[in-house]
């Protein structure tokens, strides 16, 4: 341990790295007699053509996600007279700019563009969501089900990104989970950036990081929103928000409530052959039943001068539900059939909270520090009665099981950043992570009376230190950065003398960026990245759930890391994007099923296979006409994935993913946009999965500037069913998972307070708190 640290600290002072990739411009509006400005300011290029565009709310306006280059910036407020800037954006900025009242006669202005809620730069996507459509969507969850390349599983229990795997996502200073980002309504967040080729400062599980900004708070004064929204899926659900913020001077404090009443609906079904055996099953199960939810949190920021912030930050949700589950199975054993209808009773809780407490000190110009720490908490408790219907003979009481789960951890950070001058900046920093979980388990045998008790624990600890540079010289852009990571592992069940889990592991993780500008508006641009991705805690336990009396699904206590290489080059040219990627992937965690002979069972559980290897090449493309302005994307994937215990039935051919978000402004104050996305049928070596097709529609229209209704429809032909045929250990399985994706939901939104201008404060503390949950 102790040459590991000594390790960390060279690195720290020793390797340089990347910065932001990205600039943002933020600004204050004032003057010309008016206290709550509103209005809106353009952002074009040299051409003239519309690059980005944002609304003056309260005297404020954020550009988030903006290109290195000379841009001309208009406002326009009504009453006020127009304003233009030229700036040269090689770094963030801050504006202050004073209107004048508006004279007796304007030139008429005329822009060449319009609006993309959607960008594409360099191969991260920029969405602006504060003033589009998008924010009358349910929630988060729902805004990024409708990003390109973006994907939620069947229970919208996960997200994905196409050719990326799973994302870090965070809200401004702290990492959450895909169950917090389902809570999160629309109107609290301004802006979304998915970054494909994240640098070496986030954690080494980011191969790919979702970056949620929350809507800034008001810089003087009051400001609360009150939101409804009615869903309409297989049942009803109900979502039901309350913000408020606050802010005087160097204090400023905010909070939000949410209470949702959910109707969860979820069904799969699968058939299992087994030729060595002479079996064959399938079944099919279903569950329903209401699911109500808590979610709150709030912040707290003090500034008691101007280069210094103290910041603390909580949530916590909260569910409880009573659910059933039915299902059907069919069972042949040579030639003994049995149809088993399986009834359970479950009682589920689950509780999650997270706290941040953070100091960040501008010590000068050039040099920023940052201190934080973050605690997260999870806990989940599971009562379960089983009852099994064998050829139709009555029902049996089978086991009662009772099943809790918990985990915590606690994260401390440190960030440094020095800025050599406009072209060079300078990043290092120190983290620790220390976890545990428990997992207790008790099955009783009804009606033999006989009962096993099973406890299991894990610890991870993770030590890691990074150093980045980036800088520019002439038409070469330069970013180069390396992550050390040193982890130990272990997992020990009850009273076993010896762990059955003891792992350490020292990972160097580099990343590297090289660009070159031929010429304006052109960009080409090489990158490469090695990451980590470590399984989550609650998958790494002992928890077990029972489908039938043939089949079990069970956590996987030994599952491993998975380790990424990939390298990409990407061509931008204005707002068009052409990029090529390479992905090499050991350790790759999959669903995966075996028989085990003695129980006469099937188990099913993730599991590490040996490799996977993914080829990807996308486009991306806006277009505008006048009212109408779309955004698509599409993707060419091969991917390939290998197993020596699994057969490579399928033989890999590329699929092609595809994406278009169409947008319409037809009336002042409404919106109407349509967005479709599918997928052609892919066959990736051991898996087949069947092609999907999902269209949806939002419409918007906003009375008074402060009342906002809406129309949101997803998944309109009920297309989201996830089919997939696999063979493994002596098994054949083919199973379809059947998403409640169908949704007619009509929202109600209204905003008041006293506002004037608005700040953000914050910063990412542990980007890796999801795996808590």
């Amino acid at each position: 341990m102790k040459n590991s640290l000594i390790l960390l600290f060279s690195l720290m002072v020793s390797v340089p790295a990347f910065g932001q990739e990205l600039f943002r411009v933020t600004g204050r509006v004032s003057g010309c007699d008016g206290e709550n400005m509103a209005g809106q300011v353009y952002l074009l290029d040299k051409q003239g053509t519309l690059q980005d565009y944002a609304i003056v709310e309260n005297g404020r306006f954020v550009l988030a996600g903006q290109l290195k280059g000379y841009y001309q910036l208009r406002v326009e407020v009504p009453g006020c007279a127009f304003y233009e800037e030229t700036l040269e954006l090689n770094r963030d900025l801050e504006l202050e700019i004073g209107l004048e009242p508006e004279p007796e006669q304007l030139d008429e202005v005329t822009l060449t563009g319009k609006r993309r809620p959607i960008r594409f730069d360099r191969g991260n996507i920029t969405v602006n969501v504060a003033g589009s459509y998008l924010e009358t969507l349910p929630g988060l969850k729902d805004i990024l089900s409708r990003l390109p390349g973006v994907m939620t599983g069947p229970g919208e229990e996960e997200i994905s990104i196409v050719g990326k795997g799973t994302p870090l996502i965070y809200m401004d200073d702290r990492r959450v989970g895909f169950e917090e980002v389902r809570a999160i309504p629309a109107g609290r967040i301004e802006s979304v950036e998915i970054l494909k080729h994240p640098s070496a400062r986030y954690e080494g599980e980011g191969r790919s990081v979702i970056i949620v900004r929350l809507r800034e708070e008001p810089e003087q004064g009051y400001g609360f929103a009150l939101s409804e929204t009615a869903s309409f899926k297989r049942r009803f659900n109900n979502y039901s928000s309350l913000t408020a913020n606050y802010n005087q001077g160097k204090f400023s404090a905010g909070a939000h409530v949410a209470f949702n009443r959910l109707h969860h609906w979820e069904s799969n079904q699968s058939g299992f052959v087994l030729p060595e055996e002479d079996i064959a099953s399938d079944y099919h199960v279903v569950t329903s039943s209401p699911r109500p939810q808590i979610v709150a949190g709030g912040h707290v920021h003090y500034r008691p001068d101007q280069r210094t912030t103290l910041s603390f930050t909580a949530d916590l949700r909260t569910q409880k539900e009573d659910f059933p589950i039915r299902t059907d199975t069919y069972l042949r054993k040579g030639d003994d059939v049995s149809n088993i209808v399986t009834l359970t009773e479950n009682k589920d809780r689950r509780d999650y909270v997270t706290s941040g407490l953070s100091f960040t000190r501008k010590i000068d110009t050039t040099n920023t520090l940052f201190i934080g720490g973050q605690y997260t908490g999870f806990y989940q408790k599971l009562e379960t009665g089983i009852y099994n219907n064998i050829n139709g003979q009555g029902f049996i009481a089978g086991d009662l099981r009772d099943q809790d789960f918990r985990t915590h951890r606690g994260m401390v950070r440190v960030d440094y950043e020095h800025k050599g001058s406009d072209k060079l900046l300078f990043e290092t920093g120190l983290n620790m992570a220390l976890a545990g979980s428990r997992s207790f388990t008790s099955i009783a045998e009804q009606p033999a009376g006989r009962e096993e008790v099973t406890t299991y624990d894990y610890t991870e600890n993770v030590f890691s230190g990074y150093a980045q540079a980036s800088g520019s010289l002439e038409k070469w852009t330069y970013a180069a950065g390396l992550r050390l990571e040193r982890s130990d592992v272990s997992g020990k069940f009850g009273q076993a003398s010896a762990p059955e889990i003891d792992r350490q592991n020292t990972n160097a993780l580099p990343f590297a960026k090289l660009s070159y500008i031929p010429g304006e508006n052109r960009e080409l641009t090489f990158n490469y990245k090695r990451s980590v991705q470590r399984p989550s805690y609650f998958m790494a336990s002992s928890i077990t759930a029972f489908i039938n009396p043939f089949l079990e699904f069970s956590r996987n206590i030994s599952l491993k890391p998975t380790y990424t290489s990939e390298v990409g080059l990407n061509y931008q040219w204005k707002a068009y994007n052409l990029g090529v990627s390479y992905h090499y992937i050991n350790d790759p965690i999959y669903l995966t099923v075996r028989y085990q002979g003695q129980e006469e069972r099937l188990l099913m559980s993730m599991d590490n296979l040996d490799r996977e290897e993914v080829l990807q090449a996308e486009v991306s493309a806006p277009f505008t006409y006048k009212f109408l302005t779309a955004t698509s994307t599409v993707m060419l994937v091969w991917t390939d994935i290998r197993d020596n215990d699994a057969v490579s039935a399928y033989r890999s051919r590329p699929f092609l993913y595809y994406y278009s978000n169409i947008a319409l402004d037809l009336i002042p104050e409404m919106d109407l946009a349509i967005d479709l996305w599918g997928q052609t049928s892919r066959y990736e070596g051991i898996y087949r999965r069947k092609p999907l097709f999902v269209t949806g529609a939002s419409l918007s229209r906003t009375f008074f500037g402060n009342l906002q209704l809406s129309l949101n429809l997803k998944d309109i032909f009920r297309q989201m069913n996830f089919h997939q045929s696999y063979q493994m250990h002596g098994v054949r399985a083919h199973s379809v998972f059947f998403a409640d994706g169908r949704e007619i939901a009509i929202g109600v939104k209204y905003t008041f307070g006293s506002k004037s201008g608005t700040e953000k404060h914050g910063k990412v503390i542990d980007e890796e708190s999801s795996r808590v949950n």
